[in-house]
């Protein structure tokens, strides 16, 4: 049963860190290049075009939220909650892709700023697919946790060690 938890534990570990490394790598590249970003939320056409306001303030959230919420996940603090916010930025971007798909806007992504590991410059479905996989791992992470291996899990180990002290009858 212990190498079982352990098994569960470093699965969720890889994942987390995957996923947050993902987030990381993504805020960091749309900070480093903030015009980039913003003439990519441009290109999708969501805002009214007297929303340039709005087109600076995603620019500036966006990558500040990803960051936040990758540190917390490559920590495993409060985990579920970074996970949680991950996955509705994810939900957010998987709608804002089948809109310009949906329009047939032609239209680059934008959120690894130059380079594209996992799906071709222009959005495409593979995008979405892309999304999907990456929102599987979040969901994955709100509904497991962290494991062992996190501070999250460290913490709830302390806190049981201490219950049985206070009540050794109970498990």
């Amino acid at each position: 049963m212990k190498a079982l938890r352990i098994a569960e534990s470093v699965v969720l570990l890889i994942l987390r860190l995957a996923l947050a490394g993902v987030f990381l790598w993504a805020a960091v590249v749309k900070l480093g290049q903030p015009q980039a970003f913003a003439d990519s939320i441009k290109g999708f056409h969501l805002l009214p075009p007297e929303g340039d306001h709005l087109v600076v303030l995603a620019t500036f959230v966006v990558p500040w939220v990803e960051l936040v919420a990758g540190l917390f996940l490559l920590l495993g603090v409060w985990t579920r909650a970074s996970a949680c916010v991950i996955l509705l930025n994810l939900l957010a971007f998987i709608g804002a892709i089948a809109s310009v798909l949906a329009r047939g806007i032609s239209t680059k992504c934008g959120c690894f700023g130059e380079t594209s590991p996992f799906c071709p410059d222009e959005i495409s479905t593979c995008n979405i697919i892309q999304n999907a996989i990456l929102g599987a791992v979040a969901l994955i992470s709100i509904v497991r946790g962290g494991g062992l291996f996190s501070i999250d899990g460290w913490a709830a180990a302390r806190r049981e060690r201490r219950a049985r002290r206070r009540d050794p009858d109970s498990k």
